[in-house]
């Protein structure tokens, strides 16, 4: 399997983990429902986080690493 996937997805649920990371459930034809964990996203500088809202649909990049899946970019 690719370590990188591009895909469509919408954004089913967000939980905050620490002061900058975040926890998000997405959909997808491709993944089906993943848990991705999304590095700091709440920092005052991070551009992802207006994407990742409930129930938004985004293109995304994904990478799988040990059997967890990371969020590199949002669309």
């Amino acid at each position: 399997m690719k370590r990188t996937i591009k895909t469509e997805a919408v954004v089913l649920r967000k939980s905050m983990l620490s002061n900058r990371d975040a926890v998000v459930t997405l959909f997808s034809k491709e993944t089906g429902k993943v848990r991705v964990l999304a590095k700091g996203i709440k920092k005052i500088t991070s551009r992802r986080l207006p994407h990742v809202q409930t129930a938004n649909l985004i293109n995304c990049v994904l990478y799988k690493k040990d059997e967890r899946f990371f969020l590199q970019e949002t669309s």
